[in-house]
């Protein structure tokens, strides 16, 4: 029993560090600022954080913690992609679909950078469903996008 919790924690901890996101295993906060993001100091970093400057931390969105309206728009992609991951991906199969229009839509790109967005997932695909899990391939997608200067200046939701 002692090692399950132990095991769901590590999981929940690790989210930050597997997910692209700034922060390791500790969370964000004043010790992902401090401490590198690897997983010996994370012990450290989590004792940083457990300063009070936390909260702080998370409703101001600094300190790598976002919040507000970045947080709601995070986690609408997220929910997005876990509930119509087959759907997307065969979306992303052909080029096109309701799906992948919405997807774009989510991240913030103009109607006219459609073409370009639908285009580079449909080349991309393969990278972007190479790592398991809803997060992951958001992550790739963004990543993807970023690579692509017309698509980072018109999708405005790649946080």
């Amino acid at each position: 029993m002692r090692l399950g919790k132990y095991a769901l924690l590590v999981l929940f901890l690790s989210q930050g560090t597997a997910f692209g996101r700034n922060y390791g295993m500790a969370g964000c906060g004043l010790g992902s600022l401090i401490i590198k993001n690897d997983d010996k100091s994370q012990i450290i970093a989590s004792t940083f954080n457990a300063t009070g400057i936390q909260t702080a931390s998370i409703t101001s969105g600094s300190s790598n913690c976002i919040s507000g309206k970045r947080a709601a728009i995070l986690q609408q992609q997220e929910h997005f992609v876990l509930i119509n991951l087959e759907s997307l991906r065969r979306d992303m199969i052909k080029g096109d679909g309701e799906y992948l229009q919405g997807y774009a839509e989510l991240l913030g790109c103009k109607a006219e950078a459609y073409p370009e967005f639908a285009a580079a997932a449909k080349f991309g695909k393969s990278d972007i469903f190479r790592a398991p899990g809803a997060v992951a391939i958001l992550e790739a997608t963004k990543s993807m996008m970023r690579q692509d200067a017309e698509l980072q200046n018109s999708c405005i939701n790649l946080i």
